[in-house]
């Protein structure tokens, strides 16, 4: 799997580069993705998924729940 560069110039240094990266590979191959399947993907809870993109200011949910999706912001 190939990770995405130069994510982390706007990640806090505490948040785990490496699983930022899986996340932002998963929104972008699948912006349907939910954050269940994030923190599987990582290995971690969805509460630690939602901090580490409460965290990243690349990510943004559009919409509200079923109906909305992840962006990327460029």
């Amino acid at each position: 799997m190939k990770l995405v560069p130069n994510v982390t110039h706007n990640v806090s240094h505490d948040v785990p580069h490496d699983d930022i990266n899986i996340i932002i590979s998963m929104i972008k191959s699948n912006p349907n993705v939910t954050r269940d399947e994030m923190a599987k993907a990582i290995n971690k809870s969805t509460k630690t998924v939602q901090r580490l993109i409460n965290k990243c200011d690349e990510i943004i949910f559009v919409g509200s729940g079923d109906k909305g999706h992840w962006e990327i912001k460029k």
